[in-house]
Protein backbone atom coordinates (compact mmCIF):
# COMPACT_ATOMS: atom_id res chain seq x y z
CA UNK A 1 0.00 0.00 0.00
CA UNK A 2 1.02 3.56 -1.09
CA UNK A 3 0.78 6.54 1.25
CA UNK A 4 1.61 9.91 0.93
CA UNK A 5 4.58 11.44 3.17
CA UNK A 6 6.06 15.37 3.40
CA UNK A 7 9.36 16.41 3.90
CA UNK A 8 10.24 18.06 6.80
CA UNK A 9 10.09 22.32 6.34
CA UNK A 10 13.55 24.20 6.43
CA UNK A 11 16.00 21.19 4.73
CA UNK A 12 16.42 19.38 1.37
CA UNK A 13 16.31 15.59 1.43
CA UNK A 14 17.20 13.38 -1.27
CA UNK A 15 15.93 10.20 -2.94
CA UNK A 16 19.11 7.85 -3.30
CA UNK A 17 19.85 4.64 -5.08
CA UNK A 18 19.89 2.54 -1.51
CA UNK A 19 19.31 3.18 2.06
CA UNK A 20 22.35 5.22 3.45
CA UNK A 21 23.45 8.24 3.20
CA UNK A 22 26.40 7.42 0.61
CA UNK A 23 24.36 6.05 -2.04
CA UNK A 24 23.82 7.88 -5.34
CA UNK A 25 21.53 10.69 -5.15
CA UNK A 26 18.37 10.13 -7.55
CA UNK A 27 16.44 13.55 -6.77
CA UNK A 28 16.89 16.74 -4.46
CA UNK A 29 13.62 17.22 -3.02
CA UNK A 30 12.86 20.67 -1.62
CA UNK A 31 11.06 21.54 1.89
CA UNK A 32 7.94 20.49 1.82
CA UNK A 33 7.61 18.55 -0.88
CA UNK A 34 5.35 15.80 -1.27
CA UNK A 35 6.04 12.17 -1.32
CA UNK A 36 4.79 8.61 -2.12
CA UNK A 37 6.41 5.97 0.35
CA UNK A 38 5.64 2.58 -0.39
CA UNK A 39 7.61 0.52 2.56
CA UNK A 40 10.64 1.31 4.68
CA UNK A 41 13.98 -1.31 5.30
CA UNK A 42 16.05 -0.45 8.06
CA UNK A 43 19.92 -0.43 6.98
CA UNK A 44 22.66 -1.85 8.86
CA UNK A 45 22.96 1.23 11.26
CA UNK A 46 19.68 0.70 12.33
CA UNK A 47 18.24 3.47 10.52
CA UNK A 48 14.65 3.18 8.39
CA UNK A 49 14.38 4.58 4.89
CA UNK A 50 11.32 4.46 2.87
CA UNK A 51 11.06 3.35 -0.84
CA UNK A 52 9.84 6.16 -2.21
CA UNK A 53 8.24 7.69 -5.64
CA UNK A 54 7.88 11.22 -6.57
CA UNK A 55 7.03 12.65 -10.08
CA UNK A 56 7.77 16.22 -11.23
CA UNK A 57 5.58 16.62 -14.08
CA UNK A 58 8.77 15.59 -16.22
CA UNK A 59 10.11 12.88 -14.62
CA UNK A 60 9.22 9.95 -12.47
CA UNK A 61 11.98 9.17 -9.52
CA UNK A 62 11.93 5.68 -7.18
CA UNK A 63 14.47 5.11 -4.44
CA UNK A 64 15.17 5.26 -0.76
CA UNK A 65 14.30 8.46 1.39
CA UNK A 66 15.91 8.79 5.20
CA UNK A 67 12.84 8.17 7.31
CA UNK A 68 13.74 11.40 10.05
CA UNK A 69 13.77 14.09 6.96
CA UNK A 70 9.55 13.01 6.59
CA UNK A 71 7.49 14.90 8.59
CA UNK A 72 5.22 11.68 9.24
CA UNK A 73 8.37 9.71 9.72
CA UNK A 74 8.03 7.33 6.52
CA UNK A 75 5.94 4.21 5.51
CA UNK A 76 4.21 2.12 8.27
CA UNK A 77 5.08 -1.40 6.29
CA UNK A 78 8.53 -3.06 6.33
CA UNK A 79 9.47 -3.84 2.07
Amino acid sequence: MVSFDRTKQGQYSYIRTGPYGQCDVVARLGPGSFVDVACYVTNDYGNTWSYAHINDGTRRYWGYIYDASLEGGGAGARC
